[in-house]
């Protein structure tokens, strides 16, 4: 049984009249930012912005013939403005829009273990007794991929309808993060994804915020039982409303931008590495950056304080933000991390 909570939004397409470009980067740019995404890509017709772990994307893209602009995002940029409570943001962003949903995964995971149940929605399959639509899937549009697992089991994935406007991937969760992750197999749980895949304009962004009663609508009662708690789904999406979020304030973002960066990590330990002298060299660069940086946005009228020349009462000493460089200090001694 899965149950209603369980199901989220993993993947989303939208697509909106080409016109929106000179807007739409602007918006959702405030929105990624306060969810400490980053643009890793911008040019005249793309915009990427990356999660801070680089594991999920959203992409921005023109184009010119169809006249639109997609902006596509990933099950784990997604997570991530769910986890920041900027979801509902974005789609308030999109749905201000003339818009279009070209694509939406729903997904659960079940903790369970993983090869009988793909078997079983394979065999089922192939006996033609699932059915997403009002149509039981063909037999021969059932595909399996067998994996064999680190443990001497058979497992892998199923697809149902892979190329329809409605699909089903069922597959072993654990066999992807072991090949995604440097965790061995017995640290993992047992874990099966449902993922069911709707195209071609069917779902809307009241799905989007709210995927199970899609999810039940196409998967019950043949591939999962329907829960008795599922709402209705919103006709063609009218009465979906989000309430718009607050943007966060510039300390807020800061925080989270920090606590979040993989390069500032990184930065880090490079500045550990250097032992003693690391931090207070790491500061001067920094203050060095802020002050460029604030330099050259007041050229397009952004005012910002310049950055002190003493460090401020209580925190570092004046002298370790003086330092010159400490050259060859990293190949001359000892360090504590290599």
């Amino acid at each position: 049984m899965i149950d209603a909570s369980a199901v989220f939004c993993d993947a989303l397409t939208v697509t909106v009249p080409l016109d929106q470009w000179e807007s739409l980067p602007g918006d959702l740019g405030d929105v990624f930012n306060s969810a400490s995404l980053e643009l890793q890509h911008q040019d005249e017709g793309r915009e990427i912005w990356a999660t801070p772990s680089d594991t999920g994307i959203v992409r921005l893209q023109r184009h010119a013939k169809a006249r639109v602009v997609s902006v596509y995002a990933s099950g784990a940029a997604l997570g991530r403005l769910r986890f920041a409570k900027l979801f509902g943001q974005y789609l308030h962003v999109l749905a201000q829009r003339p818009h279009k949903v070209t694509r939406l995964d729903a997904s659960a995971d079940v903790a369970c273990d993983a090869p009988p149940v793909v078997v079983d929605v394979r065999d089922r399959g192939r006996a033609g007794l699932i059915s997403l639509t009002r149509k039981a899937v063909a037999p021969a549009s059932v595909e399996f991929w067998e994996r064999l697992r680190p443990d001497g089991r058979i497992s892998g994935s199923v697809y149902l309808a892979k190329t329809a406007d409605v699909s089903l991937l069922v597959y072993d969760k654990r066999l992807e993060r072991f090949d995604n992750s440097a965790r061995e197999w017995d640290e993992l749980d047992e874990r099966v994804r449902f993922e069911l895949r709707v195209r071609n304009g069917q779902p809307t962004l009241a799905d989007a915020y709210a995927p199970a009663p899609l999810f039940f609508q196409h998967m019950a009662p043949s591939v999962v039982p329907r829960p008795a708690d599922v709402p209705s789904r919103p006709h063609n999406g009218f009465g979906f409303s989000v309430e718009r979020g607050v943007p966060a304030l510039p300390a807020a973002r800061l925080q989270a931008r920090v606590e979040s960066s993989t390069d500032l990590g990184e930065l880090c330990l490079l500045a550990a590495r250097d032992r003693a002298g690391g931090l207070p060299y790491l500061l001067r660069l920094v203050r060095d950056r802020y002050q460029a940086e604030v330099i050259r946005a007041s050229e397009d009228g952004v005012k910002g304080p310049m950055a002190p020349s003493r460090a401020p009462s209580g925190c570092f000493p004046a002298a370790w933000l003086d330092m010159p460089p400490r050259a060859g200090s990293e190949s001359g001694g000892s360090s504590a991390l290599r």
